[in-house]
């Protein structure tokens, strides 16, 4: 369910974000963004989708502003969950080491109860 909830949001920000890109005052301006927050704490989790504004060049780019699309609760599991796949992924890691490099940034230890 918090699967579907994600993809359905992630679709309708897409579009949100493309509006932006239509309507952007610089028409030479080729860059579209949208930015995806997962937010976990002790006792709850969240998910948040926004188009932000960006100055600068990737690397070094300057948040100036952020219009919200959606933000929501879901469940902790699904977003440990998420940010263990991304990290994952990115760094290119088997779940384990992946699992080991988080474990002291995660609110309780990495023991995200489901």
């Amino acid at each position: 369910m918090a699967s579907i909830r994600y993809r359905d949001e992630l679709f309708r920000a897409v579009e949100q974000s493309w509006e932006r890109f239509r309507k952007r005052t610089d028409p030479t301006e080729t860059r579209q963004f949208l930015a995806i927050e997962f937010i976990l704490a002790d006792d709850s989790a969240a998910i948040s989708l926004s188009v932000p504004s960006l100055a600068g060049d990737y690397g070094s780019m300057i948040l100036s502003d952020q219009d919200v699309v959606q933000i929501w609760k879901t469940s902790q599991h699904y977003v440990h969950n998420n940010i263990l796949e991304i990290v994952r992924d990115s760094f290119r890691l088997d779940e384990q080491a992946a699992s080991q490099l988080l474990a002291p940034l995660w609110p309780d230890g990495g023991h995200t109860k489901k």
